[in-house]
């Protein structure tokens, strides 16, 4: 692995705390923190960064050959792989939250957009899970 210079050639230097650069630093901070408590989701699903993208010029030039605008967010295709070129794009802020492992699946499409197509109201199904509900159940029982 590269070892990180203090200073970056002047074209990355500029990016320093720039959007871009706070999503690589959070990237790292997630795989990286030492803190076992910090993360720790990622840790142990074993989430780790492509070796190459330790280095921010690197990370950086990937980005911006690959779609990198102000206003996206790094997303994880597969949220059980690794950081790396092959599973990660940018996408819109606000779609971020839509793929996570948090996420409850119908069909392999998430609750809400389940909701969305077949007209279900989707917080009363939410508000039934959290008192207990099975899925089948909160999905199927009367409104």
């Amino acid at each position: 692995m590269r070892k990180h210079p203090k200073f970056y050639p002047a074209k990355y230097s500029a990016l320093c705390g720039e959007s871009l650069h706070i999503i690589w630093k959070e990237m790292r901070r997630r795989c990286n923190n030492p803190k076992p408590n910090q993360c720790a989701h990622y840790k142990d699903k074993g989430i780790t960064i492509y070796e190459e993208w330790n280095y921010w010029p690197t990370f950086a030039d990937w980005a911006f050959a690959n779609g990198y605008v102000e206003g996206l967010s790094l997303e994880r295709k597969d949220n059980n792989k690794n950081y790396c070129p092959d599973n990660c794009i940018f996408i819109p802020k606000q779609d971020q939250g839509k793929n996570t492992s948090r996420i409850i699946r119908v069909n392999g499409i998430s609750l809400h957009e389940h909701c969305k197509r077949n007209n279900l109201p989707y917080q009363r199904i939410i508000g039934r899970l959290r008192i207990g509900w099975s899925l089948e159940k909160a999905l199927t029982k009367g409104f």
